[in-house]
């Protein structure tokens, strides 16, 4: 899995959950525009980004534990019938716990939400609010991936004599398929 791949998950869960996001991108490096689209209307839409990571996690099975901020920046009308703003509380309960379909992202969580009156696609008619969360993302293969595959040769050791420095203390047994 590739940072780049959950950036797209997550724009396809979006657009299928919510149909009045005209349209969802993710920013792959990419900065959020400053301007609407030309020609294409004022309906919301929604630029998803990575906004952080932390330090990876080795896992037991060779993969990473990698600890992600996301964020993403969606703007549409202001409407008498507040329905921008109920896409924004609609993304606040939807995001929580989700993991967009992918089985190597952990769910999500602490989601936040903020206006942001002073944003560049902001204005008086267009209103701007950004929602950020935390998601960890596994990456990397995992060591036994490949069906019937097992290991050829197994060390046991006997604690304390474990671990780097002890390796000469390992009983290797060799292991017939």
């Amino acid at each position: 899995m590739h940072i780049a791949s959950l950036l797209h998950a997550i724009c396809a869960d979006l657009t299928r959950t919510f149909p009045g996001l005209a349209a969802c991108t993710p920013c792959l490096g990419d900065p959020v525009p400053e301007a609407f689209p030309e020609g294409e209307g004022d309906e919301p839409r929604a630029w998803i980004a990575l906004a952080g990571a932390d330090t990876a996690l080795e896992t037991a099975t060779g993969e990473w534990d990698l600890p992600l901020s996301i964020e993403a920046v969606v703007a549409g009308p202001v409407t008498p019938d507040a329905a921008f703003l109920n896409l924004v509380e609609g993304l606040l309960a939807h995001i929580p716990g989700t993991t967009w379909g992918l089985a190597t992202a952990h769910p999500a969580g602490g989601v936040e939400a903020r206006g942001c009156p002073s944003h560049p696609l902001a204005s008086g008619d267009r209103a701007v609010w950004t929602l950020s969360w935390n998601q960890m993302l596994r990456l990397g293969d995992a060591l036994w991936a490949a069906p019937a595959q097992h290991p050829t040769r197994l060390f046991t050791g006997r604690a304390p004599n474990i671990g780097p420095g002890h390796e000469e203390d390992y009983t290797t047994l060799e292991v017939t398929p």
